[in-house]
């Protein structure tokens, strides 16, 4: 059995899967990518949809985190 904190590290977020998750639509997911709010997606291969790493979006999240702290000080 694989341990989770490894699964999670290689787990792949679809558009549909991270808009779910902010609870907005895929269409915000592609804006806030395109305005860089949001780490570039993976293709594994040609032609395959975009996918984001979770870990990617938790390192983002954090980071977002650590500078709302500073700048309300």
């Amino acid at each position: 059995m694989r341990d989770k904190r490894t699964y999670d590290r290689i787990r792949l977020m679809s558009r549909a899967e991270l808009a779910d998750a902010f609870g907005v639509s895929e269409w915000t997911i592609w804006s806030w990518r395109k305005k860089g709010l949001l780490p570039a997606p993976i293709k594994m291969t040609p032609g395959s949809k975009p996918k984001w790493r979770a870990c990617d979006i938790e390192v983002m999240l954090d980071r977002k985190q650590r500078e709302n702290k500073v700048a309300s000080r």
